[in-house]
């Protein structure tokens, strides 16, 4: 006879909910001041065959457990390993009946990560999260010595509060000889597969990592076991589950077929916790549902207004339009960087010698790939004289030498000879501020391809304002600049004008300390190389010239609404 729910233990808790394994049985028991906890046990079917051995081996788990994993992160806590645990019974010897051995533990009181892959795939901050505090459990016990060995969603738990917890460790690799395992053979490494009773860090790590693709992704990897690392990159970039490069990394080097190639977990930890990613990854699902009581970020598929974790209510995220003079650039990758033969192509257009050290200059030696950029709103056009001279009027701000006549004459015309600082004064000001090079560059190229100017990839003079390629450049000051949005062919895909010439403007980083980015390329300028969406030169914070002025960005802001699910179709 097992445990029976409503029935009291001889340690003063009673029964209020049993759940039966494959070798052992769980109660959830409640204390006489409400507090709750698991407790384990063998069932009694698997003592009566394996006798007294079953007994004293689960006991010697429980005990390590206990010992080993009482301070692990992010793991149901073992409590208390008992040698006998008895059960108030009418009719029984004394009253009382003999359960064996059992381990205390808490209690979790949320869904299993089963539970919540039934609505596919998990966001991927929650994905980095789960797998995180999975990877957390298991740096601690294997610097203990202690491997889980049957790693799978029914066995990671989340508390009402959206706290991972690991459970049901199979502690026959730190000196046990029971334990209740049963994996799934499709989390089994290379090695462990060709050898079922093996017990080291590394097939741990190798299970997590088919854990995290079926977070990411919704399904298991289709090529076990310890595939090619080439097609399994190949897999997640063509899932149709947009998996972040940075965690599509990961994923390939924990699954890594040579164990000594798998990465240790306290180093996936690190990484898959780390407050950079968690900040990246969260930018990512800023258009997912959540739930503002315990941090859950829904998945793929949301078919209620309740939060499958904590059962709080939904919200959603319902982002404000777009000032009148500024675009919506939407969150999502872009292609970012040129290739060593587009690069060449711009050289050649221009009339320069495309040699290699040319190249180098405009791809940076690197070539290019998918970045990922939350959304932002960019000024349709650059910043004008006449939007300067109401800002330097409005706070008595210095203008540039001569601003007057300029002004007079080209109040439509982009300002320039401002420094970045005062670029960046003005932007706050206007409650804005001024795009990072890489919103500018996602501004300019569009959400789709590699295209090498805002309008394509051949070059059209018609679409810009510069410099004829093979032409002397003109003394500063000297090259004209145009009305802005003049050439409306010229517009980026998003609708944003004026990205390709007529003024260089200044963006918010630069790669050297004192200085900044300046992309777009002038009028005065070889636009094939210098008008290129990528291109960026850099100028001291304090340096102002004449083609050079800016254009300003601003964060998205966003109110909230109760989450409504879509009609089922």
């Amino acid at each position: 006879m097992g445990l029976v729910t409503g029935v009291r233990l001889s340690t003063g808790h009673e029964v209020r909910e049993v759940r039966m394994g494959g070798f052992s049985e769980v109660g959830v028991v409640e204390g006489r001041l409400g507090e709750r906890l698991a407790v384990k046990r063998i069932r009694d079917e698997i003592r009566e065959r394996l006798g007294d051995s079953a007994d004293q081996a689960f006991l010697h788990e429980c005990q390590i457990a206990v010992a080993r994993l009482g301070s692990a992160p992010c793991t149901a806590r073992p409590v208390l390993a008992l040698p006998a645990l008895e059960m108030t019974v009418d009719g029984a010897a004394g009253g009382r009946l003999a359960l064996g051995p059992a381990l205390f533990m808490e209690y979790v009181d949320g869904p299993s990560l089963e539970d919540l892959l039934a609505a596919g795939r998990l966001a991927p901050g929650q994905a980095a999260k789960v797998c995180g505090g999975v990877a957390a459990a298991l740096a601690h016990a294997h610097e203990h010595k202690v491997c889980h060995r049957d790693l799978k969603p029914t066995n990671v738990l989340l508390t009402r509060g959206n706290d991972v917890r690991l459970i049901d460790w199979g502690l026959s690799g730190a000196g046990g000889g029971f334990s209740d395992v049963t994996t799934r053979i499709e989390y089994l490494s290379p090695q462990r597969a060709a050898q079922l009773d093996l017990a080291e860090p590394p097939d741990d790590v190798y299970a997590l990592g088919m854990l995290f693709h079926l977070c990411l992704t919704g399904r298991l990897v289709n090529h076990w076991p310890g595939g090619d690392p080439d097609a399994l990159r190949t897999e997640l970039a063509a899932s149709g589950a947009e998996v972040p490069e940075e965690l599509a990394h990961i994923v390939v080097s924990m699954l890594a077929p040579r164990a000594e190639d798998r990465p240790t977990a306290r180093s996936i930890a690190d990484m898959l916790l780390h407050e950079d990613m968690a900040r990246a990854l969260a930018d990512r699902d800023l258009d997912r549902p959540y739930c503002p009581d315990c941090g859950y970020v829904t998945g793929h598929r949301q078919i209620t207004a309740r939060c499958p974790v904590c059962g709080g209510g939904l919200l959603r995220r319902v982002p404000a339009p777009p000032a009148e003079d500024m675009v919506r650039i939407a969150a999502g990758t872009f292609v970012h960087g040129l290739s060593d033969s587009q690069a060449r192509h711009a050289l050649i257009a221009a009339r320069m010698t495309p040699d290699d050290e040319q190249v180098r200059r405009l791809t940076g030696g690197s070539g290019p790939r998918r970045m990922f950029c939350r959304a932002f709103d960019i000024d349709r056009t650059p910043v004008t004289n006449a939007q300067y001279a109401a800002f330097a009027e409005a706070v008595n701000y210095p203008e540039p030498p001569g601003f007057a006549a300029v002004l007079a004459a080209a109040p439509d015309h982009p300002v320039t000879s401002v420094s970045w600082r005062d670029a960046l004064c003005y932007a706050l000001w206007r409650g804005k501020r001024l795009p990072t090079p890489l919103e500018w560059e996602k501004a300019a190229r569009g959400p789709d391809d590699d295209r090498m100017y805002p309008w394509g990839s051949a070059f059209e003079r018609e679409r810009c304002q510069g410099l004829p390629g093979g032409h002397a450049r003109p003394a500063p000051g000297t090259a004209p600049t145009m009305p802005v949005g003049s050439l409306p062919g010229g517009q980026s895909p998003w609708g944003v004008l004026d990205m390709s010439g007529n003024v260089n403007e200044w963006v918010a980083e630069g790669t050297v300390p004192g200085y900044r980015g300046v992309r777009g390329g002038a009028t005065g300028e070889v636009l094939e190389v210098y008008g290129l969406v990528s291109y960026q030169s850099q100028a001291r914070t304090d340096h102002v010239d004449p083609a050079i002025g800016f254009r300003c960005a601003a964060d998205v802001t966003y109110g909230t609404e109760p989450y409504v699910p879509d009609e089922p179709r």
